[in-house]
Parts: C-alpha cells; sequence; structure tokens
C-alpha cells in the first residue's frame, strides 16, 4: 500500500487507509530517551555536589558569601535557613549571639603595685557590617582584635587609680570606664560591646592583711565613738532625772509642814505598833520626837551559849622550871647520829661550850664582839685537840 501525502494525514475526513509501517518521526529519533537521561545525569551531580551547593545557616548565625569570579566577598549577608550557592563559591557563617571573652590578668595600679584580676567582657558582631568584619578582620577575630583589645584596655584603667582607690571604690566605676575606653577602640564599627563584668580582684596577701587590720581598727574606733554617744546620751538622761527630783522635792518641801511631818510619824508609829511582830520601843529620843520602835529582828535572834567562868587559883607559887619537859627529848640522839666521828658530843644537861670554858661554868664572849665559832661547841672531853690562833682566823 503506498503511502498517502504527509498533508493528508492530517485531513480528518480523509477514509483511506492507513501504512501500518507508517512511524512517528521524533519517536524514531529518540526525543524521549535524551531528556530522561540528560535529567538523571543532573539528578547524580546535584547528590555529589549537594554540600557544595546548599549550605545551612543555623539559628543565631548569619552567613558571607565569597565568589572568586563576581570581585571576592559579596557584602550581602544570608539569614537563617537554606542557601543555594554555586559549587566554587565559599560560604562563611558567623555567630551574632553574645559571646563571653574571659581574662585572668595582672594589673599595676598608679603606684606600682600588683593585684590579678578576672574579668568578662560581653560582646557580638553587628550583622549589618558582617562583609566588612570578614573582609577586615576575618573568622578568627576573637583571637586576633577582641582578646588583645580587652587586656590592654583593662590595664590603663586601672593603673589611672591608686591602690586605695583601687579597694575602695565601687567595680560598676571601673567597668563603666573600661566599657567607655572600649567603644572608643578601632573595631566600634565592626563589634559591638554590650556588658564589662569584673569577676575578682585579689590584692597581694601582705595588703590585703593590711586592709583587713586597717579596717577592724575602724570598726573598733567607731564602736569607741558609739559608746561615748550611748554615754553622752545616758549623762543627759541623768541631768533630766535629777532635774526632775530635784523638782519633785522642791514642790514636796514646799507643801510639807512641821504638823503634816508630825502627823505623818504617827501614823507610822502606829502602823508599827500594830503589827504582830516583836518589837523594843526607845522612848525618850528627844523633846517633841516620836518614840523609836525597832522590828521583831532582834528578838527573833537565836539564844547564844552562857559565858563560861574560868576559875582562878588563889595561890600559883613560882614555877620550877627544873622540873619542866624538855621541848626536845630526843635531841642528843639526833646529835649523835649525825656526829661524823662517832665520838660521843652531847653535852650534860645545863652546860654550855666555850673555847676557854672555865671550870666555874661561866661562858666568856669574844672580846671583839663576834659571834661564837662553830668549834666552840666541842667539849675538851672529845679527846680533839684546841685550834690554834691562826687555824682560827
Amino acid at each position: 500500500m503506498k503511502r498517502r501525502p504527509e498533508a493528508d494525514i492530517l485531513d480528518p475526513d480523509d477514509d483511506r487507509p492507513i501504512d501500518e509501517d507508517i512511524r512517528i518521526p521524533f519517536v524514531r529519533r529518540g526525543f524521549f530517551v535524551y531528556p530522561v537521561a540528560v535529567i538523571v545525569v543532573a539528578g547524580f551531580l546535584i547528590m555529589a555536589l549537594s554540600r557544595s551547593i546548599f549550605v545551612y545557616v543555623l539559628p543565631g548565625e548569619i552567613g558571607v558569601r565569597y565568589d572568586p569570579f563576581l570581585g571576592g566577598t559579596q557584602t550581602d549577608v544570608y539569614g537563617e535557613g537554606l542557601v543555594v550557592k554555586l559549587p566554587w563559591d565559599r560560604f562563611y557563617t558567623y555567630e551574632i549571639r553574645l559571646q563571653n571573652s574571659r581574662h585572668n590578668m595582672r594589673a599595676l595600679s598608679s603606684e606600682g603595685m600588683s593585684f590579678d584580676i578576672e574579668i568578662s567582657v560581653l560582646y557580638r558582631p553587628k550583622a549589618d557590617v558582617l562583609g566588612e568584619l570578614h573582609q577586615e578582620l576575618g573568622p578568627n577575630y576573637r583571637e586576633r582584635v577582641i582578646e588583645p583589645i580587652v587586656v590592654s584596655t583593662v590595664r590603663e584603667v586601672f593603673s589611672r587609680h591608686t591602690s586605695h582607690a583601687v579597694y575602695s571604690t565601687d567595680f560598676s566605676i571601673f567597668q563603666g570606664e573600661i566599657a567607655a575606653k572600649l567603644d572608643d577602640t578601632a573595631v566600634r564599627d565592626l563589634v559591638e560591646f554590650t556588658s564589662v563584668l569584673i569577676m575578682r580582684l585579689e590584692m597581694p596577701d601582705i595588703v590585703r592583711l593590711a586592709i583587713n587590720r586597717k579596717l577592724e581598727q575602724e570598726q573598733i574606733a567607731e564602736s569607741y565613738d558609739f559608746i561615748l554617744a550611748s554615754q553622752r546620751a545616758e549623762a543627759e538622761r541623768k541631768r533630766i532625772e535629777a532635774i526632775g527630783v530635784q523638782n519633785f522635792y522642791s514642790i514636796v518641801a514646799s507643801s510639807l509642814s512641821e504638823d503634816v511631818l508630825t502627823w505623818q510619824g504617827i501614823e507610822a508609829t502606829v502602823k508599827l505598833a500594830s503589827s504582830d511582830n516583836a518589837k523594843m520601843v526607845v522612848i525618850g529620843s528627844g523633846e517633841g520626837q516620836l518614840p523609836i520602835i525597832l522590828g521583831g529582828e532582834i528578838g527573833a535572834l537565836p539564844p547564844g551559849p552562857p559565858p563560861q567562868i574560868v576559875p582562878v587559883p588563889e595561890d600559883t607559887g613560882n614555877l620550877d622550871f627544873d622540873r619542866l619537859a624538855p621541848l626536845f627529848p630526843d635531841a642528843n640522839d639526833t646529835l649523835r647520829e649525825l656526829a661524823p666521828t662517832g665520838l660521843d658530843i652531847t653535852a650534860p644537861t645545863g652546860t654550855i661550850f666555850t673555847p676557854d670554858r672555865p671550870s666555874d661554868g661561866e661562858v666568856r664572849m669574844p672580846e671583839d664582839g663576834s659571834s661564837i665559832p662553830p668549834w666552840a661547841l666541842v667539849p675538851n672531853e672529845a679527846g680533839l685537840p684546841r685550834p690554834t690562833e691562826v687555824e682560827r682566823n
């Protein structure tokens, strides 16, 4: 069967049979195969390069894109979410939350005294100029710029004050000075310093102990001032009380008369007389005076023992001293035991030994008035030689 012309095919009223071998031209050329292949290949490429094309910006972050073919860093910033970029572009993210830069350092006062400081500075990058921050400072801007500026500023502020001002001034004053100094630095247009906090400030041990002693003495002095003030107030109170008592007695004295005093005395005497306790009345204390009534305390005392009478003999006679018992009956035995030679050095009763003992028993003292030497107590009967004058001297 012959094929009909191409134009006849487009005629819908033509009832002639169609050749079964006729094929659509674009089907024969594989029009659907190529697009599918392209889509599949592109999908594989996208999956392989997904990490270089898609970038996620997390909460609290913003991003900056670097295009090597369009002038480098782009000043436009990208917020949170999914960002699509070309595979050869590079993407940098920055945290815009408050960040803490904490430092432990040693500073000097104006006199040169050193002390340790722990300080914390809160800051964040400015989002609208993040592209400039990336160009001028880079991702590690904290280590490169923030920390050196903070340390230098803190030391400069404390070096303006004396050691006394350092420990006696409120920390908020220093924090304000440091914050004002940071706002005047070269990075004030790129970084925002929100707060400065002094966490710790320690003086040397010697200075700290001296300060504590000074504060202690100040407190003691203030306590003395308080004591003096209280004593002055107490003296004023007593003065006012004395004035009141004086006024009271002056008023009472002016209203009392002799008849009133006598009547009061009579009433008091009657009350004492009407009590049930034992009393002692003294009458005759003076002309026109009331009797004196003493209470029953005297009568209530317990009775004392009766006095003892010691009889005295009528004729005592003379005391016989020879018949009295000796005070030291064992004196001779003790001397005998202590004698180094073992000889009997006891003397007869009533005998006193002298260097030159006369037969009559008279004691002769040395003419020069000196005391009797110890060798004078040795008797001649002991058999010991008498000391010579040389030995005596």
